[in-house]
């Protein structure tokens, strides 16, 4: 039988995967799962993607601004204090990719550069979009880029011992 408290928690986790969560909360989602409830939110959020984005040591300036999870969608904001830019990474289903196929350290996920200020990664069942709509370096770009990592859903349910 469970108790009250094991279903008040069950049903604010699941409420949480079906709502929208915002808030400033450091690095929200990081690849170690030493806080595994936030990469367990971006991995309901998207049920389909069999990767989910995690942030490893991110460069100098950059910082996780927010996070946000709902139903079909996760976003994770970066601010670069450095530089007073911003970049957006969006997990969702599917996405339109363009430009030419290149392959990363993982080979189930592809990178498209998309445009200048767009990167697109696919994998089986899901896509993270990373914008940067202000006016960022190249290495700048890179380096947000290399410190996103991707965590499989077989990996975090190993860790966690969640079924997801």
């Amino acid at each position: 039988m469970k108790t009250p408290l094991t279903l008040l928690f069950l049903l604010t986790v699941v409420a949480g995967a079906c709502s929208t969560t915002d808030g400033r909360l450091g690095t929200p989602i990081a690849c170690d799962t030493t806080e595994p409830a936030r990469l367990i939110l971006f991995a309901q959020a998207v049920p389909t993607s069999d990767f989910v984005p995690c942030v490893r040591d991110l460069p100098a300036g950059w910082e996780v601004q927010s996070i946000e999870t709902r139903t079909g969608e996760a976003i994770i904001v970066f601010d670069n204090d450095t530089h007073d830019v911003r970049a957006v990474g969006t997990l969702t289903e599917t996405c339109a990719t363009a430009g030419e196929a290149e392959p990363t350290h993982n080979p189930s996920i592809v990178a498209y550069h998309a445009s200048a200020d767009r990167l697109v990664f696919t994998f089986s069942g899901g896509c993270f979009v990373l914008e940067y709509p202000g006016v960022v370096t190249n290495a700048e770009a890179d380096g947000l880029a290399t410190a996103v990592d991707y965590l499989s859903r077989d990996d975090l349910r190993d860790l966690t011992g969640w079924t997801l």
